[in-house]
């Protein structure tokens, strides 16, 4: 594993029951699947900061720090560790659209139970199973240790 901890953030972007969902392409990972807005929060900027300016580099949707509702903090461990932030948005100005067609090669809203398929299945199980259930925070991949106190 790395020594880094990296932190992507990932927006539930809410309207009428239905949420926004990305269709990945030319990105070297999980093209073709669908899956949320998201990005990784850059250094010097908050986890605040960073959802807004993502939301607008790849919707051009303008979201104010009050639009954002931290949901849920995903602590996981791949082949490196990540804390990633999941923020429910009810509220913004502009319609989403496609803003990076080299990334994403379809938009749309769909309902909660019944994502679009191919979704990435790590984060589809996240939302089932952990973020629609009202949990508010899940730790998987950690070695199970005995700490020295």
């Amino acid at each position: 594993m790395q020594d880094k901890i990296y932190v992507p953030g990932y927006l539930i972007l809410e309207k009428q029951g239905e949420i926004l969902c990305l269709q990945r392409q030319g990105t070297g990972w999980m093209d073709g699947h669908w899956s949320l807005p998201a990005g990784h929060i850059e250094v010097g900027e908050s986890i605040f900061q960073g959802m807004i300016r993502e939301a607008h580099e790849e919707l051009g949707i303008h979201l104010a720090p009050q639009d954002l509702e931290l949901i849920h903090v995903w602590d996981h461990v791949t082949n490196r560790h990540n804390i990633a932030f999941f923020f429910r948005a009810t509220h913004w100005e502009g319609e989403p659209f496609n803003k990076e067609p080299n990334k994403c090669g379809g938009i749309g809203f769909y309902p909660k139970d019944a994502l679009p398929q191919p979704f990435i299945p790590i984060l589809a199980n996240v939302l089932q199973n952990r973020i629609w259930k009202g949990t508010s925070y899940t730790a998987e991949g950690f070695p199970v240790t005995k700490l020295p106190f």
